[in-house]
Formats: structure tokens, sequence, C-alpha cells
């Protein structure tokens, strides 16, 4: 379906947009060690224009971002 109003973030030229989320919700994390993840796609719809708009007007962009790197330790070890 098409984004609603609210599915969508207004990002000033040059400015970020930080989001935190719960990897465990969709991967299994129970081995420690370090890990990297990276954003593989690009956004369904960027506009300067009118929103919410028809799924014929979208306008795809691609995003990169640079990987998001940490470390799990052991159960119970820091």
């Amino acid at each position: 379906g098409s984004p609603m109003r609210e599915d969508y973030v207004s990002i000033r030229a040059g400015a970020t947009v930080t989001k935190t989320l719960n990897l465990g919700t969709a991967y299994e994390l129970n081995t420690a060690g370090k890990y990297e993840v990276v954003f593989a796609g690009k956004l369904i719809d960027a506009t300067t224009g009118k929103i919410p708009r028809g799924f014929t007007e979208h306008a795809g962009f691609e995003i990169t971002c640079p990987p998001a790197k940490f470390e799990l330790g052991r159960a119970g070890k820091s």
C-alpha cells in the first residue's frame, strides 16, 4: 500500500535522522562476537511535494548509510 502522511519524515539538507530498533526481534543474536549491520535498500518514495500521494507518483531514492557496528559479549560478561 501507499505510505500515509505519518510515514513520511522531513529531513533538512545536511541533517541526520537516528532511530533505535531491536535487532533481536528479527535475528538470533545468541553468539558472542562482532556484528555489522548494513542498510541495503532504497526509500520507496522521496519527495519535496505533496504527501501522501498515489502509488504511480512515487519516486524511489537510493540511500547509503555507514554500517552500524557492535559487539556482543557472553552472557554475564561485559
